[in-house]
C-alpha cells in the first residue's frame, strides 16, 4: 500500500495547523493596522494643535497690526492738530495782531500825555534811608 491515501487525521491536522498559521497572520496584520491607525490619529491631532495654534497667532498677529494702524492714524491726526495749532499761534503772535486784539476787544488805547508817571532814579542812600523808615 503504497498509495496510500492520509488519513483524515493528518488532513485535519494540517488544515488545523494553515487555519493557526492564517489567524497568527490575521492578528499580525491587525497589530500593524491598529498601530498604523494610532500613528495616523496621533499625527492628525498634533496637526491639528498646530493649526489651531498657527490661526490664533494669525488672529494676534492682525489684531496687533490693527492696533498699529489705528494709533498710527491717531498720530497722524495729532500731528495736524499740532501743526494747525502752530501756524494759528504763529498768526496771532505777531505785534500788529496783538495789538488789533487789544484795542478791539479788550478796549485798551495808548496811555495820553497826563497819563504817564515819571519816576526819578532813585539812589542809594535814598533806597537805605527809605528801608531804614520801614
Amino acid at each position: 500500500m503504497d498509495n496510500r491515501r492520509p488519513s483524515d487525521k493528518t488532513r485535519l491536522n494540517k488544515a488545523l495547523e494553515a487555519d493557526m498559521a492564517e489567524a497568527r497572520k490575521n492578528r499580525a496584520r491587525r497589530r500593524i493596522r491598529n498601530r498604523n491607525r494610532r500613528i495616523m490619529f496621533r499625527s492628525l491631532f498634533l496637526a491639528g494643535i498646530v493649526l489651531v495654534v498657527g490661526l490664533a497667532f494669525l488672529a494676534y498677529g492682525s489684531q496687533i497690526n490693527y492696533r498699529i494702524n489705528e494709533t498710527e492714524a491717531n498720530i497722524a491726526k495729532i500731528q495736524n492738530e499740532i501743526e494747525n495749532l502752530n501756524v494759528e499761534i504763529a498768526a496771532n503772535s505777531s505785534p500788529e495782531i496783538i495789538e488789533k486784539k487789544a484795542m478791539e476787544e479788550l478796549g485798551m488805547e495808548y496811555p495820553n500825555a497826563s497819563q504817564y508817571i515819571y519816576l526819578d532814579r532813585a539812589s542809594k542812600d535814598d533806597v537805605q534811608t527809605a528801608k531804614s523808615d520801614d
